[in-house]
């Protein structure tokens, strides 16, 4: 039976840690590669990756997602061996020295394993899990918390695949579906979250309709928002540079916040705390 399994949206167990959603947390990317469509080529160098964690950190981020390819539509899938070796010194060193917990936002099972190994806390994985043992086996034996992500195809093929009947119900049921799966190879309610995949195989209108309607995920799981300088925000407001973006990307955090989001996931950590403050405390006020 689906949906049989769910959990308290209030805990998200992360291996050894347990982060609190009585609150919104805020996710803070790290992009060690060179091509990712916002901050591509600025943290390649260790000791700036690095660095970039620690800010982030001290700025409010609860947790460090780690990616080292990008998935921007039509990008290049590179070797596994150059993904490892671009995230997991950064992973090792930013597990032991940074106050935060360390994600691993990839599609391969061997980084993922190999970024659990050297102490990431939580899989983020971009890829549908329906089907994908390995992912599951690797989040239940290990424990690590684990992002269930709505997409179709691959980075180079998803925009091809943007046609819906209904982008909500479609959404909905595939991740529904994706978490009765991974719970039934042995992964614990409590380590899941799920994420609708913003801009992985979706239009402008589909990405808004997910954010304006993201209180109907949080009956599978906690729900991820990820829609940072993404390029709906730019089509709709006319802003073609990512850079251009940030007013869009605090607004839509706002609303997944508003709409029940648990985490979101920025490339503008200092903004989006102080954002999400504001917010919450206009909400106590309101009540």
């Amino acid at each position: 039976m689906l949906g049989i399994h769910r959990q308290s949206p209030r805990l998200w167990r992360c291996g050894e840690r347990e982060l609190s959603l009585e609150a919104p947390l805020v996710m803070g990317i790290l992009n060690v590669s060179p091509d990712s469509f916002y901050d591509g080529g600025r943290y390649l160098n260790f000791d700036a990756a690095v660095e970039r964690a620690r800010q982030m950190a001290d700025e409010g981020a609860s947790i460090i997602d780690i990616g080292g390819e990008s998935t921007r539509p039509g990008a290049d899938e590179i070797n596994v061996e150059c993904e490892l070796e671009r995230v997991i010194p950064v992973v090792r060193e930013v597990c032991r020295s940074v106050d935060a917990a360390v994600s691993i936002d990839t599609r391969h099972l061997a980084v993922a394993a190999s970024a659990v190994d050297a102490g990431a806390d939580i899989i983020n994985n971009i890829m549908p899990v329906d089907g994908d043992v390995g992912m599951a086996a690797l989040a239940a034996g290990s424990g690590a918390g684990l992002v269930v992500m709505h997409m179709r195809g691959t980075p180079r093929t998803m925009n091809t695949l943007t046609n819906y009947d209904d982008v909500e119900s479609d959404v909905y049921n595939m991740l529904r579906r994706s978490v009765d799966f991974v719970i039934e190879h042995g992964v614990d309610p409590a380590q899941t979250v799920v994420d609708p995949g913003i801009g992985f195989a979706k239009e402008s209108a589909h990405n808004l309709r997910l954010i304006a309607h993201l209180d109907r995920l949080t009956s599978i799981a906690p729900v991820l928002l990820g829609a940072s300088r993404k390029r709906f925000i730019g089509e709709i407001s006319g802003t073609p540079g990512a850079e251009d973006r940030l007013g869009g990307s605090v607004a839509a955090v706002l609303e997944g916040v508003r709409r029940g989001a648990s985490i979101v996931r920025v490339h503008d950590v200092r903004e989006s705390v102080q954002a999400i403050a504001l917010f919450n405390a206009l909400q106590e006020i309101g009540d």
